[in-house]
């Protein structure tokens, strides 16, 4: 997952930085990469993690609140990064979103570590 994020990180410095492309080839490879990158992180959370969270039992439900709660992300950042966007460039929209990218990196950082230490413990 790390090795998926870190260069999302910088796929989204790039993406900021294109001022006018001659042609949508590197914009389209750029998002299709992005995408391709934030699978895992995507998977990891609606899989790995609602099954430690709810277990055998609830992790159906677990998964269905963590999905809930990206569509909703999902329409709050729609609003955010267009408003965003159109104050201060897309430059600044796209490396908010490196700096999102790049928080999440540490979360998972730290994540792994307690995971570790509880592995330690037992």
């Amino acid at each position: 997952m790390l090795a998926g994020l870190i260069p999302l990180i910088a796929i989204l410095g790039i993406m900021g930085s294109i001022r006018e492309p001659g042609s949508a080839v590197l914009p389209l490879v750029l998002v299709s990469a992005a995408a391709i990158l934030m699978i895992g992180p995507y998977s990891f959370l609606a899989g790995a993690i609602s099954l430690d969270l709810g277990g055998k039992v609830g992790s159906s439900t677990t998964s269905g609140l963590i999905d809930a709660a990206g569509y909703l992300g999902a329409i709050a950042s729609g609003v955010g990064i267009g408003s965003l966007a159109q104050r201060a460039g897309w430059d600044a929209a796209f490396g908010s979103l490196a700096i999102v990218a790049l928080v999440t990196v540490g979360a998972t950082i730290a994540y792994w570590r307690f995971q570790e230490h509880l592995a330690d413990r037992t």
